[in-house]
């Protein structure tokens, strides 16, 4: 059985009917989009919270691993001074390598050559090596003015002498300075030799 609406009322007082939400003139209950709508809600606040306990557990291990490594700070500490000392002990290893390496100087040899071409009135103060650069420093002394003299002259036998040039080059005087005493005058000079 089919009913049929009638409907007496002037077309501008009736109520118009809402359209319909689905095509076959099929409707969703109120309740179901309420349902739905509530559902959607739902998720969006559980993805807030899940995000939240993500981000407070991350917070958590980066607090955790902050102190672990204010912890390891004094050994780290201690680590870097080793390693410090360890570049410090190569250096020196490097320079004694050079020293006593393939090309080995006999540093005893080279003290007695020097030794034997000191002029009279010349003396050594110090002989120092750093790796790569021997330094002769000394003074010359003279009372007939021959100071100057006197350390040109060592400078000059080192340079004649082929065994104490032997793996050595570049020598040269680098500084002379003369100063005068009562007992007659002084010449300090400092000597450098490079090796090989």
């Amino acid at each position: 059985m089919t009913m049929i609406d009638i409907n007496l009322m002037p077309e501008n007082l009736r109520k118009r009917r809402k359209g319909k939400l689905l095509p076959g003139g099929f409707k969703i209950p109120l309740e179901v989009v309420i349902g739905i709508v509530g559902a959607l809600l739902m998720l969006i606040v559980l993805a807030h919270i899940y995000l939240l306990a993500v981000n407070l557990s991350q917070l958590g291990k980066q607090k955790i691993l902050e102190s672990k490594k204010k912890g390891l700070a004094p050994a780290k500490e201690n680590v870097d001074a080793v390693i410090a000392e360890m570049r410090v002990f190569q250096d020196k290893k490097k320079a004694m390598e050079s020293i006593n390496g393939e090309n080995e100087i006999l540093w005893s040899q080279k003290l007695n050559l020097l030794s034997n071409n000191i002029p009279r009135g010349v003396w050594l103060k110090k002989v120092a090596f750093n790796g790569e650069v021997l330094f002769i420093d000394g003074s010359a002394i003279s009372r007939q003015n021959e100071e100057m003299l006197n350390a040109q002259s060592l400078v000059t036998n080192l340079k004649k002498d082929g065994e104490f040039l032997k793996q050595l080059k570049d020598l040269e005087v680098g500084s002379i300075q003369r100063r005068v005493t009562g007992a007659g005058g002084i010449a300090d000079f400092l000597i450098t030799v490079k090796l090989k």
